[in-house]
């Protein structure tokens, strides 16, 4: 049973949150006002930038220091994919602002 809680609390949370943006939509579609402008400068992608290496790298110096045997492919292979992943956020939103 210990096995399973943590993938349904996830499993529950993100249908929460699903949940919670599906009403604000309906609201927002009812008011006529679903698309919102943001501002986006430099500095904010310089701050993802910094996010996603010092995620990558925090990952990795964890492993490193918990782990006896030290740094392995899995620790590789997650710091490589949070890193992708917040890398694709920069590439999604502050493509227009970078060209």
């Amino acid at each position: 049973m210990k096995n399973i809680a943590p993938p349904l609390i996830f499993v529950f949370g993100s249908l929460l949150v699903v949940d919670k943006y599906q009403q604000i939509i309906h609201t927002r579609r009812l008011q006529g006002e679903v698309e919102e402008v943001i501002y986006i400068t430099y500095m904010d992608a310089l701050k993802n930038d910094l996010l996603a290496f010092f995620t990558a790298a925090g990952i990795l110096s964890i492993a490193a220091i918990f782990s006896p045997e030290g740094i392995g492919y899995v620790d590789i292979l997650q710091s490589v994919l949070a890193f992708v992943s917040i890398y694709y956020i920069r590439v999604y939103y502050f493509n227009k602002i970078t060209k």
